[in-house]
């Protein structure tokens, strides 16, 4: 967030400010809408002590706040989040981009 601020307060013309972190994406093991379905929570959950998911990077980011089920997770090992952090860190940007390199199969629910 500061360095959006950063940006947009030093810049000498019009700027395209944007956010492209590394993601993680679970693909569904069969085209049944449940897979789907199981996939897409997948990807989108911290169920594991790691910085390797989306939600931790990206929620901050463009929702404000941290994804509930990584600060139940990591407990007090959780950020410690002060008065006016969020509305730093969740800057208005112009683009979003992913970096994608592979996946992994989500959970089968049938």
């Amino acid at each position: 967030g500061k360095s959006v601020q950063a940006l947009r307060a030093s810049a000498k013309s019009e700027i395209q400010v944007g956010y492209a972190p590394v993601g993680v994406v679970r693909y569904p093991v069969s085209d049944d809408a449940r897979d789907i379905e199981a996939a897409r929570a997948a990807t989108f959950a911290v169920d594991q002590k790691t910085t390797w998911n989306n939600s931790w990077w990206m929620d901050p980011v463009f929702l404000g706040h941290y994804p509930e089920d990584g600060m139940e997770l990591y407990g007090e090992d959780a950020p410690q989040i002060e008065d006016g952090d969020m509305e730093t860190i969740c800057q208005p940007l112009d683009f979003f981009g992913a970096n994608i390199y592979g996946g992994q199969p989500g959970m089968a629910l049938r």
